[in-house]
């Protein structure tokens, strides 16, 4: 079965607020289309930051002003937790709600006297020039091309321009490119507006291409389902589907293999992702009982009446360790942070859509962000928290947060009150298992160099992770943990202790 005619009606998708208009009908729907949702993302994921490829003639700016630009330039990596760098050192995605740099994130946000530099303070001037260096195809102008276009650009933009004039640009050999096109990361710089526009053929083929390779692959008679219940098999008959559909060669942990576009036309997917199309696949074969199960850095799927079977469907850590269909129960029994005490995300549709939206990855490079797929994951965040999906999501409401901390939105709570809505969906749901709400609260202390509610926030964190048994696959909270203990926070009470007002503790 294709697409509906209502779905038909939203293509072409050529605008932000068109995508936001899907997914918002999408919302209104108790069973959205997780597959169209998804490879729509992917798709204008792919085309604003693996292969953004813009137009030189459009004649208007964002609204945005350019210190937003160069605020998002340098602070990109503050909502793009685990960003890929250019030489292939990759660092692993989070796996459920957009965790993309979480180790590198904390100390970011930290504002520490040793890292500022290096880390946080990224002038636009130093992200311009390493913007340069990373573009990957040879769709660069020429210089005069350039020369041109920034002449003519608005003077909303100025202030980067007069920017980029004062640095020495170490400029190489510039690569002739159509005329309607230039650099992704040059066309990021320069803050002009770009919208990739998806087809509605272009959608229903990718769509079809999914269901078909579903469908084509599972033969649901040879499962039987009493009383429309999922059995185990039927599970690991399925992650077989998607684990058979992808390359048998890749980097897991790279950057943009999150979505079912990547897995539709590159074979590619990173752990979440796996799990993601798995949900996905079974919302195909109608089997609705099939639902995400997500940590603070793993992904499974629930299956059952209530939702009370659990079923492994991917991989975990740097190994690739084969454990389709296993119960995670015995990961609950040791007490491991993985499985978060039994106290773990049991998802329904929506909360699986607002999954796939933390989980958008806007870098561009190592240095750059794309500001439109930060301002739609802003905006679809909002859809999603206004229709209530993301009271039991912690860790969405500190994404949100995250982005409100870089540009507020008029008449929404400020990011504070979003980071204590999480601790406080943590608390009431989850019994307080959950570690990141309060590392992001102590992050945005620190941002805000409020040193006792940093130390205080920490605190908790230390509570809540003595409840849990050291596991090996728990290494990436400790790392965390040892950062925030060892380099961190000694920076941060070594630089109050060198400010006017004098150490925390003189008070």
């Amino acid at each position: 079965m294709g697409l509906l005619p209502t779905q038909k009606s939203f293509f072409p998708i050529t605008s932000l607020d068109s995508l936001v208009s899907l997914f918002q009908w999408e919302l209104s729907r108790p069973e959205p289309d997780l597959a169209l949702l998804s490879l729509t993302l992917g798709f204008v994921e792919h085309f604003l930051a693996v292969n953004r490829v813009v137009p030189t003639n459009v004649s208007s700016l964002p609204d945005t002003g350019p210190a937003l630009l160069a605020k998002i330039g340098g602070e990109g990596a503050k909502v793009n937790r685990k960003i890929s760098s250019k030489q292939g050192k990759n660092e692993s995605i989070k796996a459920e709600q957009g965790k993309r740099e979480t180790r590198a994130d904390i100390t970011r946000k930290g504002g520490s006297g040793g890292h500022t530099k290096k880390e946080g303070e990224v002038s636009s001037v130093e992200i311009t020039s390493s913007t340069k260096e990373n573009s990957k195809s040879g769709r660069e102008c020429s210089e005069e091309k350039r020369d041109k276009d920034e002449g003519n650009e608005d003077s909303t933009n100025k202030n980067l321009h007069s920017k980029a004039a004062q640095r020495k640009e170490a400029k190489g050999p510039v690569k002739e490119g159509p005329s309607n096109e230039t650099s992704k990361a040059e066309s990021a710089r320069l803050g002009i507006p770009y919208f990739p526009a998806l087809e509605l053929s272009v959608a229903q083929a990718l769509h079809a291409r999914f269901t078909a390779q579903t469908r084509g692959a599972v033969d649901l008679s040879c499962y039987p389902r009493e009383d429309g219940v999922s059995g185990r098999e039927l599970i690991r008959r399925v992650s077989d589907v998607i684990w058979n559909g992808l390359s048998r060669s890749y980097f897991k942990d790279r950057a943009h293999i999150q979505s079912l576009f990547s897995f539709v036309t590159g074979t590619k997917l990173d752990s979440p992702g796996v799990a993601f199309a798995v949900v996905a696949a079974c919302q195909v074969l109608g089997l609705s009982d099939v639902h995400l199960a997500l940590s603070e850095d793993h992904a499974w799927v629930v299956f059952g009446k209530d939702g009370e079977q659990t079923a492994e469907v991917t991989w975990h850590g740097k190994g690739n360790e084969d454990r389709r269909g296993q119960s995670v129960s015995s990961g609950v029994l040791e007490k491991s942070w993985l499985y978060l005490n039994g106290r773990y995300l049991r998802c329904d549709r929506h909360m699986e859509v607002a999954f796939m939206v933390c989980a958008i990855n806007p870098s561009i490079d190592a240095h750059t962000d794309s500001l439109e797929l930060l301002q739609l994951q802003q905006k679809l965040l909002w859809v999603l928290f206004d229709g209530g999906h993301l009271d039991k999501y912690p860790m969405a409401l500190g994404n949100l947060a995250d982005l409100e901390d870089l540009a507020a939105t008029h008449g929404r709570p400020n990011p504070l009150e979003i980071y204590h809505k999480a601790v406080s969906s943590s608390r009431l749901h989850y019994e307080n298992q959950h570690l990141y709400p309060h590392i992001y609260l102590a992050a945005y202390h620190c941002r805000n160099k409020d040193i006792r509610e940093a130390l205080k926030a920490w605190a908790e964190t230390s509570a809540v992770i003595q409840t849990y048994n050291y596991c090996r696959e728990d290494e990436e909270i400790y790392k965390d943990l040892f950062d925030i203990a060892n380099d961190l926070l000694p920076n941060l009470l070594k630089e109050e202790a060198m400010s006017p007002d004098g150490p925390v503790s003189s008070q």
